[in-house]
């Protein structure tokens, strides 16, 4: 999650207000967060040199892969690379697939590196034998478990983070009711930035969900029940 602005004036990534450009150049660099972003919240800078860094490291791994055992191989690549991608992926959500397209293929490349195919295999048979869930559905992943948090865990989230959103009230018992649904209070102003929100994304993305996926209280089975269904969507031919 990107946070800035001035005076303790805290901006989510990707507000549902208007963004000030003014005080902002138009790249700049978080150092602390190590993130790379512009006025248009794109991330183009930052996914550029991620994959930069990231093929770099995949490059010096290779040429030391068939001296190195398999597990201890795997570590390498989750440190250096993996960890990489999935350091702030919840903004990669609703970028547009051109983006996501760019870190998706640093993840083929590291799939393909652990389980020692030809270069010219596809990468799905790859992410499939190691389990790994596409890079969208990644970022989807770690969304819907902060919004687990704010629906089942109140007390694990700062009251600041969960206090835009609030349980869905629908006035009447009908049968097509449905529980543990999430609204947000704020409207979003700007249709592409506001739609990229976190006050639009995560009551929507966890509204999708099935209901006996919501319904579960337990944090390390609703992971573990959300890992195995992204999975059958990312792949329905498995």
């Amino acid at each position: 999650m990107l946070l800035f602005g001035q005076n303790l004036q805290t901006y989510f990534t990707c507000v549902s207000q208007p963004i000030k450009t003014g005080p902002f150049l138009e790249n700049i660099t978080w150092q602390k967060l190590r993130l790379s972003y512009n006025s248009k919240l794109n991330f183009h800078s930052h996914i550029s040199e991620m994959r930069r860094n990231c093929f770099h490291q995949l490059k010096r791994f290779n040429s030391i892969r068939r001296f190195v055992p398999q597990d201890q191989f795997a570590i390498l690549i989750h440190a250096f690379i993996t960890s990489r991608i999935d350091f702030c992926n919840s903004i990669f959500y609703s970028l547009p697939e051109n983006l996501v397209s760019r870190v998706q293929t640093i993840q083929n490349s590291c799939a393909k590196c652990l389980t020692r195919v030809n270069r010219f295999a596809t990468a799905t048979e790859a992410r499939i034998t190691l389990h790994w869930l596409p890079s969208r559905a990644r970022s989807r992943f770690k969304i819907l478990v902060f919004a687990h948090k704010v629906v089942h865990l109140p007390n694990s989230v700062p009251h600041y983070i969960s206090a835009p959103f609030s349980t869905r009230d629908h006035g009447r018992t009908t049968r097509f009711n449905v529980s543990n649904t999430l609204k947000c209070d704020f409207k979003r102003r700007l249709l592409t930035v506001g739609g990229r929100s976190l006050n639009h994304t995560l009551p929507s993305v966890w509204n999708s969900l099935p209901q006996e996926l919501r319904d579960i209280q337990s944090f390390s089975s609703f992971k573990s029940s959300l890992k195995t269904f992204l999975f059958w969507v990312s792949y329905p031919e498995v």
